[in-house]
């Protein structure tokens, strides 16, 4: 029988495409021994709530060493990082890593989310103010130059209220560079992230409109196909099992996008430069952040699966998040004022009563939003284990609190990177520059340098090299 590639296409009607995800029937012994990792990495905005010598401590546990659900669940009430209880053994947290530049030179917030996947410093701005841009590649899409068999890039999203192309407050807080001063644009519409990832380009923009306001999923144009695969003799019954849970993802995937996302504004989602705010797409309103935010979540652990890429980003906030969060029936002034413990975008203006509660209930929140996509991760099974088992997550900020300090920077990972990273832990790395963190990152999503030598040297020349070993298994 004829042996398929795992990153075989079901194609179908006017080009239409669905991966398929990972099955036995599609490898060898012997490329089964090469397991891909997968690496997504997720930056937030305006900090969080930690003892940086003048506000409590409400984001990391209280001790370093091992991680258990016990001692996770124990302060549950006190650190935002308890809300990942559930994942404890596959927790890897750091503390104790700075930014690697730590004067910044531009807006603080750009300069934090130039510098977070990158280790290089922005520019200056000259094209106005946050106009900045990181004068490197970023580690996403490293992994994707050398891991991706197909040479496609990351998988590049955001959730916020501007859209890629957006000139200084107004831009969407790149993070993911292809090259100094280049950055990937992301999508920050999950229907239009998702059209693209299946074939359904403006080309097909007919088909489109069939899934957006029929709920006809892709599943349906390539059902002749799936027939056919599902027909082999030498399909076993878990890979059975597999394209049964991955066409099912997929409906599902489609429906919530169809729930969130009314046809009436598919042709508004597309537009990525709608300049008047009551005609912004759903996704990019702050009521439908959440949703938003989960749906590319959603979409993350679909790329992995299908092995459509194998790194992705996802932008949390703008350049810096002004979302007005609703907390017990109230809407909060925006989150960077609540940032500055003040009402206003920069360090005067009267005082925000309980602000420091505040923000860290925001950052709850979020801590919320990564552990669903643990679970997404955890519940997506391979051929060689979940994906949490095959790769990792990453958690971390622009900055480290709403100070805009560059100290302590938030690291929380979750997954093991097939056996690579060392989880179930909680270190201080001892006050490192972080492009050592992501040094020790590439070593684990299999990056090498020519020769088969750790990268030891990512980022701004010049910076000192070197890993964190004990991260790494």
């Amino acid at each position: 029988m004829k042996k398929f590639s795992r990153r075989q296409l079901l194609r179908g009607a006017g080009g239409v495409t669905l991966a398929l995800p990972s099955l036995e029937l599609f490898e060898s012994k012997a490329s089964a021994a090469t397991k891909p990792s997968y690496a997504v990495f997720i930056v937030a905005c305006n900090g969080v709530v930690q003892d940086l010598g003048s506000e409590p401590e409400l984001f990391w546990p209280s001790k370093t060493g091992a991680l258990t659900t016990a001692s996770l669940e124990a302060e549950a009430g006190t650190r935002a990082t308890a809300l990942l209880s559930r994942h404890a053994n596959n927790l890897l947290m750091v503390r104790g890593v700075n930014q690697a530049f730590l004067t910044p030179k531009a807006c603080s917030h750009t300069w934090g989310d130039n510098q977070s996947l990158t280790a290089t410093p922005g520019s200056e701005d000259k094209d106005g103010p946050a106009s900045s841009l990181a004068q490197g590649e970023s580690i996403d899409n490293r992994i994707a130059r050398e891991n991706n068999p197909s040479g496609r890039g990351p998988l590049t999203l955001h959730a916020g209220a501007n859209s890629a192309g957006g000139k200084g407050y107004g831009n969407p807080g790149y993070v993911s560079y292809k090259g100094p001063l280049q950055p990937n644009s992301p999508d920050s519409s999950p229907w239009v992230a998702y059209t693209r990832m299946v074939g359904l380009t403006p080309a097909n923009a007919g088909l489109a409109k069939l899934v957006a306001t029929r709920r006809k999923s892709v599943n349906d144009f390539v059902r002749v196909q799936i027939k056919r695969l599902e027909s082999r003799k030498d399909l076993g019954m878990e890979d059975r099992r597999r394209l049964d849970a991955h066409f099912s993802a997929v409906r599902d995937l489609e429906i919530g996008l169809s729930a969130t996302l009314a046809p009436a504004a598919v042709k508004a989602m597309q537009d990525l430069d709608v300049a008047d705010a009551s005609q912004r797409k759903k996704s990019q309103m702050d009521e439908n952040r959440d949703a938003a935010v989960r749906l590319n979540m959603d979409l993350i652990a679909f790329a992995f699966a299908s092995d459509f890429t194998r790194s992705a980003t996802l932008k949390i906030g703008d350049n810096n998040d002004g979302m007005r969060f609703v907390l017990d029936g109230v809407q909060l002034p925006s989150f960077h004022m609540i940032s500055h413990r003040v009402l206003s975008d920069g360090n005067d203006g009267p005082a925000i009563p309980n602000a420091v509660e505040i923000h860290a209930r925001i950052v709850r929140l979020l801590m919320g939003q990564f552990g669903y996509l643990a679970d997404k991760l955890s519940a997506s099974a391979t051929a060689d284990g979940s994906l949490l088992d095959r790769g990792f997550a990453l958690w971390t900020n622009q900055i480290a609190n709403g100070a805009h300090d560059g100290r302590n920077m938030p690291y929380v990972i979750v997954g093991n990177a097939n056996g690579r990273l060392k989880t179930g832990q909680f270190l201080d790395a001892g006050g490192v520059p972080h492009n050592q963190l992501l040094n020790s990152l590439l070593g684990a999503a299999e990056v090498r340098k020519a020769g088969g030598a750790p990268v030891d040297d990512f980022g701004q020349a010049g910076l000192a090299k070197g890993l964190i070993p004990r991260i790494l298994s």
